[in-house]
C-alpha cells in the first residue's frame, strides 16, 4: 500500500485493551529483575516509579483487533505498536528472543490475523524494533560462545549497557555477522509496513542501510522510520531513514506553550526541518505532542482544551504527519513518563469531549484536504506580541491560510489585500 495521508496511531500494547484472558500474566509466574511480576487494574501500580516495569495490565493483540473498529472511526490509517517480542517487562524493550511473540502478547496467529485484519481495512502496521541491545535472558547472551561473539563486551568480559545503568547488554552491530542475524527479522514477520528503530542514532550507517534494504525487497513501499531525538538532515539525505519521530516539531512546541521561546523562535526551529529535511521525507516525519518516553501534553503544557487545540492545529496543518499517543484523543493525561503509560480509559464517560472535539476537527480538515498533507508551505506572519503564527499551505489544486493565535488578544492579518481576523486562543483556517 503506497504512503499518502496518514495518521499513525502509537499503542503501548501492555496498557491498551485485553483481547484474551487465557494469556495474561499470573502473579508471581516469573520475576523481573529479581522482582516476582504481577497483574492489575490500579493505576498507582502500573504508573508508580517502582512497579510500572513489573505490573501488568495485560493488553494484547487480540484486543488490538478488536479495537479496530475504534482506531477506524479516528481515521487512523497505520497503528504503531511498542515492542511486542518475548520479554520479563511490562515496556518490552528488553528482547528476550526476536523471533518470538512474548505469549502474554498473543500467538503467531494472532500476529498474522491482525496484519489481515489492519491491511483489509487499508490500514498498515509499524513496529517498534530494538536492535542496540537486549535482555540478559536473551539466548545469545546466555550461551557464553555466543556472547563473546555477539555481544560488546570489555576487557573483563562484562558488557557494556544500554547507558552504563548494568540492564540492557549492548549488541555488538558494528559486526556483519550480528547485522545478518538481525535483518533475519525482517523476514520473521512479514506483513509489517513500516520499522520504528528504537534509539537509532547508536546504530551503524552499515546496519541500517542493510535494514532498509532488506525490508524494501521484502515490503517494496516498507519504511524505516528513526527514533532520534536530535536533528536527523545527514541521515535523511544519505538515505539511511525514511523518516523519523519529529521531535523537531514537539520540543519547539512545548517549548512556546509553556512560553519559554517566543512564535518568531518557534518558527525558526519548526523551519530548521521544514527546510533542512528532504521533501520526500517530510511526510514521513511523525509529529508527536507525546509519547510514552514523555509526559503527555495536555494537562501538562496545555491546562485547557482550547490551548490543546491550538497544539494539535500545528501538529495536523504544518508539514509532517500526525502521530498520537493512546488515549491523547479522549483527553488522558500524565505528568511523567511512568503516568503516560496508565491504562487506555475505554469508558466513555470519562472522556473529554473538548478534547474529541478538537482532535476530530484539525484530523477531519487534514482528511478532507490532501494540501495539508502534500502542499508547499510558506509563513505569512510571525509575530511575538500576538503570539501568532500565519501560515500556508498550496498545491495545484488549492491554497489554505491557517492562523493560530495563541495570545490574549484578537489578532488580524491582511495577506493579498484580504483581511483575516481570528479570536483569542483560536484557530482560523481559510481556502481560496
Amino acid at each position: 500500500m503506497p504512503w499518502g495521508n496518514e495518521l499513525v496511531y502509537h499503542i503501548f500494547v501492555d496498557r491498551f485493551r485485553n483481547g484474551n484472558r487465557a494469556i495474561d500474566v499470573k502473579e508471581g509466574e516469573f520475576t523481573f529483575r529479581g522482582t516476582p511480576v504481577g497483574s492489575s487494574g490500579d493505576r498507582r501500580r502500573l504508573t508508580g516509579d517502582r512497579t510500572h516495569q513489573h505490573t501488568f495490565y495485560n493488553g494484547d493483540l487480540p484486543g488490538i483487533r478488536a479495537a479496530i473498529p475504534y482506531l477506524a472511526d479516528w481515521g487512523v490509517t497505520t497503528v504503531l505498536l511498542s515492542p511486542i517480542f518475548k520479554s520479563h517487562s511490562t515496556h518490552r524493550y528488553d528482547t528476550d528472543d526476536y523471533f518470538q511473540l512474548d505469549p502474554h502478547v498473543g500467538t503467531d496467529d494472532d500476529f498474522r490475523g491482525l496484519v489481515s485484519d489492519l491491511h483489509a481495512r487499508g490500514m498498515k502496521l509499524a513496529l517498534d524494533g530494538v536492535f542496540g541491545h537486549t535482555s540478559f535472558e536473551h539466548p545469545w547472551y546466555r550461551d557464553p560462545a555466543e556472547r563473546q561473539r555477539t555481544y560488546r563486551l570489555r576487557p573483563d568480559g562484562t558488557p557494556e549497557t544500554w547507558l552504563d545503568w548494568g540492564v540492557m547488554p549492548k549488541l555488538e552491530t558494528d559486526d556483519p555477522a550480528v547485522q545478518d542475524r538481525l535483518l533475519e527479522i525482517v523476514d520473521r514477520w512479514p506483513g509489517v509496513d513500516a520499522w520504528r528503530l528504537d534509539a537509532a542514532q547508536h546504530l551503524p550507517a552499515s546496519f541500517l542501510r542493510r535494514f532498509r534494504g532488506r525490508l524494501r525487497r521484502r515490503t517494496p513501499h516498507g519504511i524505516v522510520i528513526a527514533e532520534e531525538w536530535e536533528p536527523v538532515h545527514s541521515q535523511l539525505h544519505d538515505g539511511l531513514y525514511d523518516g523519523t519521530l519529529n521531535f523537531q516539531f514537539r520540543r519547539p512546541v512545548v517549548d512556546f506553550f509553556r512560553h519559554e521561546i517566543s512564535a518568531e523562535t518557534l518558527a525558526r526551529r519548526l523551519s530548521a526541518y521544514i527546510e533542512g529535511y528532504p521533501p520526500h521525507a517530510l511526510r514521513h516525519c511523525w509529529n508527536l505532542l507525546g509519547n510514552h518516553d514523555t509526559e503527555r501534553f495536555y494537562g501538562h503544557y496545555a491546562k485547557e482544551a482550547a490551548t490543546l487545540r491550538l497544539a494539535i492545529a500545528l501538529q495536523t496543518l504544518l508539514p509532517g504527519t500526525p502521530h498520537l499517543y493512546y488515549g491523547d484523543e479522549i483527553g488522558m493525561r500524565g505528568r511523567d513518563s511512568h503516568e503516560a503509560r496508565a491504562p487506555m480509559e475505554w469508558r466513555e464517560d470519562r472522556w473529554d469531549r473538548a478534547v474529541q472535539a478538537a482532535h476530530r476537527e484539525f484530523l477531519g480538515l487534514r482528511c478532507a484536504h490532501p494540501v495539508f498533507a502534500e502542499g508547499f508551505f510558506r509563513w505569512l506572519r510571525v509575530a511575538n506580541r500576538e503570539r501568532l503564527l500565519a501560515f500556508e499551505r498550496w498545491d495545484s489544486d488549492e491554497r489554505a491560510r491557517v492562523l493560530v493565535n495563541a495570545g490574549p488578544n484578537p489578532a488580524r492579518i491582511e495577506i493579498e489585500g484580504r483581511t483575516f481576523e481570528v479570536p483569542p486562543q483560536d484557530v482560523g483556517v481559510h481556502f481560496g
